[in-house]
C-alpha cells in the first residue's frame, strides 16, 4: 500500500513540475498560432488533480508514521481538499481571463471585459446615444472592449473610438481587425499602430 502511495505522490509531483515548465515556455515563446488561452485552463485543470494527489497521497503517507492521531489527519486532509476545491471551482467559474472562443461572429480568446461591464453601465449610460461622443483605449488587444463600447455607448451619430496598441502579434491583430468588422461600425474606430507614449503626443485635442 506505501509502495502505492508513494508513487502516487511521485507523479503527481511529477506533473506538477511539467505544468510549470509548460508555463515558462508559454511565458518565453508566445506562440501566435496557437490557443494558449485554453491549453492554460486546461492545465490549470490537471494542476489541482495532481495537487488534490499530492496533497492526500502525502497524508495518507504521514498515516503510516504516526499513531493515535489518524483521525486527526484524515480530518485536516479533507478540509484542505474540499477548501482547495471550492477556491478552483470559484474561479474557474468566473472566467476572468481565460475564456471559450466563442461560436458567434467575434472571435476571442481572452476576457478582460466582462467583469467591468456593470460599472461601465453605470457610469457610462448618460453618454449612451449621445452625438459625437470621442472615446480613447490604449491597450485593445482583440478588441473586446471596444466592441461593448460601439455596441452599447458609442451608438450616436458621429461617435468613435479611438484604439492604440502596438498589435506586436499578428494573430492577435488579425483578430481584433476581424472583430471591428465584425461590428458593422469599423467607420467609427480609428486604429494607431503604436506605442501609447508616442501615439497620444500625435493625436488632436477633442480627436
Amino acid at each position: 500500500m506505501k509502495k502505492l502511495l508513494t508513487v502516487g505522490f511521485l507523479l503527481s509531483c511529477v506533473t506538477i513540475v511539467l505544468l510549470l515548465i509548460l508555463y515558462a515556455l508559454f511565458k518565453a515563446y508566445p506562440a501566435e498560432n496557437a490557443n494558449w488561452a485554453n491549453l492554460i485552463s486546461r492545465g490549470g485543470w490537471f494542476l489541482s488533480v495532481a495537487l488534490s494527489g499530492l496533497i492526500a497521497t502525502g497524508s495518507l503517507l504521514l498515516l503510516g508514521y504516526m499513531k493515535g492521531k489518524k483521525t486527526i489527519v484524515l480530518l485536516c486532509t479533507a478540509i484542505v481538499f474540499v477548501i482547495g476545491s471550492n477556491f478552483y471551482l470559484s474561479r474557474s467559474s468566473e472566467g476572468n481571463h481565460i475564456v471559450e472562443p466563442p461560436s458567434g461572429k467575434f472571435d476571442f480568446t481572452a476576457d478582460w471585459t466582462s467583469q467591468n461591464i456593470k460599472d461601465w453601465e453605470q457610469i457610462l449610460a448618460p453618454l449612451k446615444d449621445r452625438p459625437d461622443i470621442k472615446a480613447l483605449e490604449v491597450g485593445s488587444y482583440e478588441g473586446r472592449s471596444a466592441v461593448w463600447f460601439l455596441q452599447n455607448i458609442l451608438t450616436g451619430a458621429d461617435s468613435s473610438i479611438t484604439c492604440i496598441d502596438i498589435f506586436d502579434q499578428p494573430a492577435i491583430e488579425a483578430r481584433y481587425d476581424k472583430n471591428m468588422s465584425a461590428t458593422g461600425n469599423s467607420a467609427k474606430v480609428i486604429k494607431i499602430k503604436d506605442r501609447s507614449d508616442r501615439a497620444l503626443t500625435r493625436l488632436k485635442p477633442a480627436s
